[in-house]
């Protein structure tokens, strides 16, 4: 049962940072699962929407909340449980313990592979493969990024 748990937990890991615009550690780490949106400030997975709801995140105040519906390869691995990652006591496993997850999942791609370098990478997949203009700005948004951050990171490799 924890091996078949723990390969669960790895590919949520894995698709939540390859099959979306992939967003900071922080804000999964303390993600709440709920049924219907609440008026609390937390980041959420909503299940009767199927959608992450980020009101806690680096960059808030200037972008203010989003949402992004969930694709089915990565509804299928949300818990039952009340965080997207927690401990066994239920309490979240926090920003540190969710970076060094990462860093594990992806271990196989080098030293150090985390979550800021799939957001770097994934920019720059963007830039060569010639988004731009609006296209670029949606792009840049998905990940809260400005297109001049975007633009940074992509080059920054």
């Amino acid at each position: 049962e924890f091996g078949r748990k723990h390969q669960k937990n790895d590919m949520l890991i894995y698709r939540l940072f390859t099959c979306l615009s992939p967003q900071r550690n922080a804000d999964f780490a303390c993600m709440r699962i709920v049924e219907n949106r609440d008026d609390k400030s937390d980041n959420l997975f909503v299940r009767s929407e199927s959608m992450f709801v980020f009101r806690d995140y680096k960059n808030v105040k200037a972008r203010g909340v989003f949402c992004v519906k969930v694709p089915e390869d990565i509804l299928d691995l949300i818990p039952n449980q009340t965080y997207m990652f927690q401990k066994k006591n239920g309490q979240p496993i926090g920003f540190a313990a969710l970076s060094a997850k990462i860093t594990s999942v992806f271990a196989g791609l080098g030293r150090g592979v985390g979550a800021v370098t799939l957001r770097r990478s994934f920019a720059s997949h963007h830039l060569a493969s010639g988004l731009c203009g609006v296209e670029l700005v949606h792009a840049a948004n998905a990940m809260s990024h400005s297109v001049q951050l975007h633009r940074f990171y992509a080059y920054k490799q």
